[in-house]
């Protein structure tokens, strides 16, 4: 599952604030079901336009775990 629009990319160019901000999604994410993954590519500089930054890429446990989290009304899944 891919979750976007939730992080800034200033925020995942200091080392702290990225740990930080995983650790809070995780946390978040985990409520739906058993997370078995959780990737937040990282810019190379704040001017980084890969389409992949600033979105964090979720693997649940179950099928049915990813199927609730995407009913989530705060989370904006694609």
């Amino acid at each position: 599952m891919v979750i976007k629009n939730i992080v800034e990319v200033g925020d995942l160019l200091n080392e702290q604030e990225y740990t930080t901000v995983k650790e809070d999604i995780r946390e978040e994410c985990a409520r739906m079901g058993v997370l078995k993954s959780i990737e937040i590519p990282r810019p190379l500089s704040a001017a980084d336009a890969r389409p992949q930054v600033g979105k964090v890429f979720l693997e649940y446990a179950k099928v049915e775990d990813a199927v609730e989290a995407k009913k989530v009304e705060y989370i904006s899944c694609v």
